[in-house]
């Protein structure tokens, strides 16, 4: 965050809006409230429960990574807080900034087709939190996100992994359009995951 005029606090990365989100870049101050519980030092709201036991690891390793890359906030973790209310939703993101595609498929355990990418390659993650689910959601934010990845010109191809069994990540995908499955790799449980490529053009 930073201010500007009259002390009013504005964010450092500007939100990207959708007809019922806002997509608010998570910076090294925000996931230190998250981390805290310090509610009243952001201008969203979370769960109570959050960030759980599978969430907390995920919400610290953001918080290295933003101390560390803290002028790609852009490329990182957002809040998708809900225009109605300022309340998060779940959150949506990039995992690191652009990078070669044979550092981004880097994982050994990468099975599939490697085409040469023309630009950066980002990987994107999703979770909307069971309250905010069957509302679309997921698939508004990553259609945000892709468009805003391929209109920074930093990027021309976006990855996703999503575990073989997860039908609901699947049909998000699906319902953005422009994916296509490149291979397969495994997390770190040994969990089969099939990896999705998005190219500019498509």
């Amino acid at each position: 965050m930073r201010t500007r005029g009259y002390g009013a606090v504005v964010p450092a990365v500007p939100a990207l809006r959708t007809s019922r989100l806002a997509l608010m870049a998570l910076t090294t101050d925000d996931l230190t409230a998250i981390l805290r519980g310090e509610r009243d030092r952001s201008a969203f709201t979370w769960p109570e429960w959050w960030p759980d036991d599978a969430d907390r690891h995920h919400v610290e390793v953001w918080h290295e990574r933003s101390t560390r890359l803290s002028d790609q906030d852009g490329w990182g973790p957002r809040a998708l807080v809900e225009s109605v209310a300022p309340s998060m939703a779940g959150h949506a993101g990039f995992h690191l900034p652009p990078r070669p595609l044979v550092e981004a498929l880097s994982d050994p355990s990468f099975h599939g087709h490697a085409t040469p990418a023309a630009g950066g390659v980002v990987e994107l993650g999703y979770t909307i939190f069971p309250a905010a689910r069957h509302r679309g959601y997921a698939a508004e934010a990553v259609d945000a996100l892709v468009n805003w990845a391929f209109a920074t010109g930093e990027a021309s191809t976006v990855l996703a992994t999503v575990a073989e069994a997860n039908e609901a990540s699947h049909a998000v995908l699906r319902r953005v359009g422009g994916f296509r499955v490149i291979g397969t790799c495994r997390d770190d449980t040994a969990t089969v995951e099939v990896v999705y490529r998005r190219d500019g053009s498509s």
